[in-house]
This record gives C-alpha cells, sequence and structure tokens, in this order.
C-alpha cells in the first residue's frame, strides 16, 4: 500500500462513519491536487475523493465512449489540468470543466498515438511520454504530434519491447 493509499485508509477507520462507496474494483493510480483531493484512476472511470466531505464524486468522460473506460494512470499538467491514460485514449483533462483534448492511435495519421490503450505517462518539462499497449510516445505538446518508438529486438539500439507498462525519467 503506498503512503497516500494508506493516508485513505487511515481517514476511513478513524471516521466514525463507513467509507464512501467506490464502484469498480480496482484503483491503477492516484494523486492528490492543491485542494487537498484525491483523485483516483479506476477500472471504472475517474474519481475524485473529497477529503473534507468524506465522498467520492464519479467524474464523466463523455465523447470518448459509450462506457466508462478504464483509467489507468494520472499526471498533472499543471494545478488546474491532468493527463488521463485510459483504455481509449489519451486526455486533457480539466479539473473543473471536464474533457479538453482526446488523443487516439489514428492508422491514417503518421502523428497519432501509436496504440489507445495508454499505461504510463511521465512528464518531461513541456511534454509527454506515453506509453501504450503497443509503443512508446513522446508528445510535442506545442504541435501536438506524436514521435513513436517501438521494440525491434534484432536492432541493439531500440526498445527491448512495444508493451510499456511504467515511464519514469532521470
Amino acid at each position: 500500500m503506498t503512503a497516500l493509499a494508506g493516508t485513505i485508509a487511515t481517514m476511513w477507520i478513524s471516521s466514525k462513519r463507513a467509507p464512501p462507496p467506490l464502484k469498480g474494483r480496482k484503483v491503477y493510480d492516484m494523486l492528490e491536487d492543491i485542494d487537498s483531493n484525491i483523485w483516483l484512476a479506476t477500472d471504472n472511470g475517474l474519481k475524485r475523493y473529497d477529503p473534507y466531505l468524506e465522498t467520492i464524486i464519479e467524474h464523466e468522460l463523455t465523447g470518448i465512449s459509450d462506457s466508462r473506460p478504464h483509467v489507468n494512470v494520472l499526471a498533472f499538467e499543471n494545478d488546474s489540468l491532468m493527463w488521463l491514460g485510459t483504455t481509449e485514449g489519451l486526455l486533457l483533462y480539466h479539473l473543473k470543466k471536464g474533457i479538453l483534448k482526446t488523443y487516439e492511435h489514428d492508422s491514417n495519421n503518421k502523428n497519432s498515438l501509436s496504440n489507445s490503450d495508454v499505461r504510463s505517462l511521465a512528464k518531461d518539462n513541456d511534454n509527454l511520454w506515453v506509453g501504450t499497449e503497443n509503443g512508446l510516445n513522446f508528445l510535442d505538446v506545442k504541435t501536438e504530434k506524436f514521435t513513436k518508438y517501438f521494440g525491434a529486438p534484432k536492432k541493439p539500439d531500440s526498445l527491448a519491447g512495444s508493451h510499456i507498462k511504467s515511464l519514469s525519467l532521470d
């Protein structure tokens, strides 16, 4: 259990009320914003835990599918914007207004995401690295173009594989 998850569990245990319901069975990622809200990436969409009201608020991700996508990973762009990596693409999400931009794989666009199942994110100054089920992508946020990298086992200078589960910058 992470320190943050432990904090949530401690808050619920020390509360006289039962923990708020969380639809879905899995939490893949969580981030705390500047207002102390805890954003949860779940197998049933995006949730926000409000520690002052001790409630979980569900956030609609309309416009990308008829069902709630799995949200795999979260990364803050700034105090009001967050990147969401979902099973149906990469979303730029405004914390108060909702989805601002959607990026998906488009086989007819060489500058699109390599795969719509986004598994990992890493902010790199003003740009973003995106790990997917099929390839590593570098998003130039200003031009909104992706550079794609794939594993090629016979090439010693390529990625070891194309399934990118996690990213870390040094």
